[in-house]
């Protein structure tokens, strides 16, 4: 459990370094900009909306959301190639002009390949995950609630439902880009102890659907995106289960409801 715990205020200052410096690259730039120190073909390739998608990108990095970070980093790369081009036309000479028109496609591979990657590496952590809690006793692996269970979902380009009917809910990651999900955990139940739900929305949205009785705790950064508690607020009696929501909203939304 203090394993645990050191991790996460390890992965939380971690967060913050890496949003600081991308907001202080921005702010440099801008500010480079408006004395006229940056060229305006350079300016065209820094101040455009390719470029804050790797920066989001980046900034999943931090987070350790890998491939939400490649995803996004890709899809602006890819979309400030023609930028390049006519800003550099010596260096980029050999890339056709219409390069995002013929090869747009090559987004979709790189973000299936990327996907069945991350499924077979993601069951792998999880299996050694479960193995180093097996070695602890009882109490502490039950306290810490493992990842055993924890499920993983992805949204991109698309939408999707998912209900879960289990009779105890192990926990889950939720990573929506440019699509949108929906979890309703009003079938199951929470085990004693505290139950991790992370959710990163990167222009998507995310849904989460929990019991009203159920004890809920967000710690969810927003930049340039929302979260919205939408529950019917009912007292909670037994506080010895919890379920905490944690993650991201860029350019996105999510919404806790009952």
């Amino acid at each position: 459990m203090i394993h645990r715990q050191k991790f996460h205020r390890r992965k939380s200052r971690l967060e913050g370094i890496g949003f600081g410096l991308i907001i202080l690259t921005i702010g440099l730039i801008l500010f480079l900009s408006n004395l006229n120190l940056i060229p305006n073909s350079v300016r065209y390739v820094l101040i455009s909306w390719p470029m804050l998608l790797v920066a989001i990108g980046i900034f999943q990095y931090f987070k350790r959301n890998v491939m939400a970070g490649t995803i996004l980093m890709l899809i602006g790369g890819f979309f400030i190639l023609p930028r390049l081009i006519s800003t550099f036309p010596s260096v980029f000479g050999m890339i056709p002009s219409d390069f995002s028109h013929q090869f747009w496609p090559l987004i979709l591979i790189a973000a299936g390949i990327l996907i069945i990657l991350d499924k077979f590496n993601r069951r792998k952590r999880v299996e050694r995950i479960w193995e180093n809690v097996a070695s602890q006793t009882t109490s502490e692996a039950y306290s810490s609630n493992t990842y055993k269970g924890a499920m993983s979902k992805n949204s991109i380009f698309g939408s999707a439902e998912h209900i879960i009917i289990e009779s105890e809910f192990k926990g889950a990651e939720l990573n929506a880009v440019f699509g949108a999900l929906s979890l309703d955990l009003r079938k199951t139940s929470l085990p004693v102890g505290e139950t991790k739900l992370d959710m990163n929305a990167v222009f998507g949205s995310i849904t989460v659907l929990v019991p009203k009785e159920w004890f809920v705790e967000t710690q969810v950064d927003i930049v340039f995106g929302g979260f919205e508690d939408q529950r019917i607020l009912v007292e909670t009696s037994d506080h010895t289960r919890k379920l905490i929501i944690t993650g991201s909203c860029l350019f996105g939304g999510g919404e806790l409801k009952s």
